[in-house]
């Protein structure tokens, strides 16, 4: 493979402690990878994969290079040495499971307090601070949460710590994954490695990068800032916070062997507004086959299920299996409402006595998912959900190559391509969002989440005009672009 310039001068670059890049939509970071390993021959190299699929992918294109490059998760270093010992407790905690650490408080206050502690449980899990630290930095300077600081921080100061501590013994709680790979990092482990590289560098959260920077290897973070979607898991993109640092290099790849220069044309629009300092190129080659398949990505649940629902005597596959989609907790969500309670399969939507108690709950534990399956269910409350979930599953295919639809959501969608790609309508909308405030006030995520759906397209892209945010632009471009 000819390596870019760019590529080649990423793979000959000499650094003494942090290489930093970032690498825009299909520019071909993991093939750069390879290039550069294959440059250090005799060095020993950890790569360091965001997660499980992503690390049996990449253990066949290192593959040729033996025993050199070690390919790992950081959640995997960390289970084997702390995680198997809390393999039966495996699982995810919910707000319900603190309320019995918030009984001294009034209890229409609870749900909000038992939401407020889960959420610093795992905001200390995704830092790197001690619990000593993280309490200290918390009275000192409370959270950045908005509206939920009307709860007393004070209150959590000296909880925290002793819940902390029964969440370790206590083997009545799940135990989730970001706990032990916590407590790995509070081990202070050390990596023998000369180099570690780290991929999706824009993803991963305090924790993983102090451990990485804990070492005395040299490291490499590669990455995409503006596919940096991850915030709401605790995420903190790497590739910013450690540019900062005095030595640091960073480098860019931005020439696209996916996207077309059409569907970059429409990418640069958004990143301009999040500031790129260089411009994303789309590939010079043009496919002319028609596709025979469109990937539809849509921002919420909700509206994949909308939108399977009108296309349902369609050939669907979704992306990572319909059961992924939680399309079953509408069904149980219905029940609650029917009052069919010995119906649902939900253990934690069975603990509620009927649909008023759940939508309490979600509105004082401001579980915004959750509330989103509630307005769902309103919709389709003259419909069996079941009987319309069966549907689903009865047309959709598991064989991508076989379906007329793909569905999946932005989230879902990275990492992905497809030759057509359709964009829904509930992802961010600049021009609405200014006619209806008068000012544009939008989450730089929310803009890096059209950006990974845009960039999803090696052909042809559908989309609404009002996506499409410079009118000469489109002018240019109508006969490329199709407005839906």
């Amino acid at each position: 493979m000819e390596l870019t310039p760019e590529q080649q001068q990423i793979v000959e670059t000499e650094f003494d402690d942090v290489l930093l890049v970032n690498a825009y939509a299909g520019t071909g970071k993991t093939s750069t990878l390879v290039k550069f390993c294959e440059a250090r021959r005799g060095k020993k190299i950890l790569y360091m994969a965001y997660n499980s699929s992503m690390q049996k992918e990449a253990s066949k294109k290192f593959k040729h290079l033996g025993a050199s490059v070690f390919v790992k998760t950081m959640h995997s270093l960390a289970y084997a040495a702390i995680g198997k010992d809390y393999k039966d407790r495996l699982g995810n905690l919910r707000a319900l499971d603190m309320l019995p650490f918030c009984e001294d408080v009034a209890e229409k206050e609870q749900y909000y307090h038992a939401y407020l502690l889960l959420k610093l449980i795992r905001d200390f899990c995704n830092s790197k601070y001690t619990m000593v630290d993280f309490v200290k930095r918390l009275s000192e300077n409370g959270t950045d949460w908005g509206r939920e600081n009307k709860a007393s921080i004070s209150y959590f100061l000296d909880k925290l710590p002793k819940v902390w501590e029964q969440i370790q013994t206590d083997s009545t709680l799940a135990y989730e994954h970001d706990f032990y790979l916590k407590r790995y990092q509070l081990s202070e482990p050390k990596l023998y490695f000369d180099f570690i590289l780290v991929d999706e560098a824009q993803d991963i959260n305090g924790c993983v990068i102090d451990i990485v920077m804990r070492q005395r290897s040299k490291k490499v973070f590669i990455g995409d800032t503006f596919q940096s979607i991850y915030k709401f898991r605790g995420a903190t993109d790497s590739l910013e916070r450690l540019s900062k640092l005095n030595g640091a290099v960073t480098l860019y790849l931005t020439q696209s062997f996916r996207c077309p220069r059409v569907v970059a044309g429409v990418a640069n629009q958004y990143l301009y507004l999040l500031k790129a300092p260089k411009p994303f190129r789309g590939t010079l080659i043009q496919k002319d086959d028609v596709p025979t398949q469109t990937a539809i990505i849509a921002r919420t649940n909700a509206k994949l299920f909308d939108y399977a629902i009108e296309h349902i005597d369609k050939k669907l596959h979704f992306v990572g299996g319909i059961n992924s989609y939680n399309f079953q907790d509408l069904i149980d969500i219905q029940n609650l409402q029917w009052g069919k309670s010995d119906y649902i399969k939900n253990g934690f939507i069975k603990k509620f006595y009927d649909m008023d108690e759940l939508v309490d709950y979600a509105e004082e534990a401001n579980e915004v998912d959750l509330k989103v399956k509630i307005t769902t269910v309103r919709k389709y409350m003259k419909h069996s959900i079941r009987d319309l979930v069966k549907e689903l599953q009865d047309n959709s295919v598991k064989d991508q190559k076989d379906a007329e639809l793909i569905l999946t959501t932005g989230h879902k969608s990275k990492g992905l391509e497809w030759d057509q790609v359709e964009i829904l309508d509930d992802f961010v909308n600049l021009r609405e969002e200014l006619e209806e405030e008068g000012e544009c006030i939008i989450q730089k995520e929310e803009l890096n989440l059209l950006y990974v759906a845009i960039t999803r397209s090696k052909q042809n892209l559908l989309l609404g005009e009002d996506y499409i945010l410079d009118q000469e632009f489109l002018k240019q471009y109508k006969d490329s672009i199709t407005i839906v």
